[in-house]
């Protein structure tokens, strides 16, 4: 694997490896901090994947199957050849789904593309070696091994706001037990956790 690799498994890979980054917008998240469009081997794969990903990078969102072919329309740096492709590949995908093949194309594709990511970070560092500092090497190598990950975005604090304010009121439902015996029954379980061994055997 060099800096100017290739996606090798052919056409029909590539094509699919594209119906999964315009369908699973999150795996296409991941895949445009290590997916170089040289990769691909043909014009009207490279023009669809890079119209989608200059699309993100200028609204932070991707576009929809519906309007992306408007958008590749109005690159006046389309050649004619690509643009025919390109629409007989839109078209094509809507009448063959993905089915099982998503899952095994999405991992082939972003191993390739993690792993030539960490190769260009190893060649950038040994430029750096003699010219730049310990943290600096450190960082570029963090960076590529960070590079494709998927994307943790946590909780979304904007969302049912006004759900999570709202009081409500705690009615406990009654156990049937005796206060007596829920006494025992805490006791009982201090005493088994709180003591290796609450009950020692009588020596005979």
């Amino acid at each position: 694997m060099t800096a100017t690799s290739k996606f090798d498994k052919g056409t029909s890979f590539e094509e699919r490896l594209v119906q999964c980054l315009l369908l699973d917008h999150k795996y296409a998240e991941q895949m445009i901090e290590v997916l170089n469009v040289n990769y691909f081997d043909l014009e009207y794969l490279r023009d669809i994947t890079g119209s989608f990903f200059n699309y993100y990078r200028k609204y932070k969102a991707f576009p929809s199957l519906e309007i992306l072919p408007t958008v590749i329309n109005d690159d006046p740096t389309k050649t004619d050849a690509s643009r025919t492709k390109m629409s007989s590949y839109f078209t094509k995908i809507k009448n063959v789904p993905l089915n099982g093949d998503m899952e095994y194309v999405k991992e082939t594709y972003l191993d390739f593309c993690k792993k030539q990511s960490l190769m260009l970070a190893l060649t950038k560092v040994v430029d750096l070696a003699e010219r730049s500092s310990y943290d600096d090497i450190i960082g570029t190598i963090q960076k590529a091994l960070q590079a494709g990950a998927e994307k943790d975005l946590g909780h979304f604090y904007d969302e049912d706001i006004e759900k999570r304010m709202k009081e409500t009121v705690h009615i406990p439902v009654p156990t049937g037990w005796e206060r007596s015996s829920r006494k025992k029954a805490y006791w009982n379980f201090w005493m088994y956790s709180s003591c290796p061994n609450p009950w020692p055997s009588r020596k005979h």
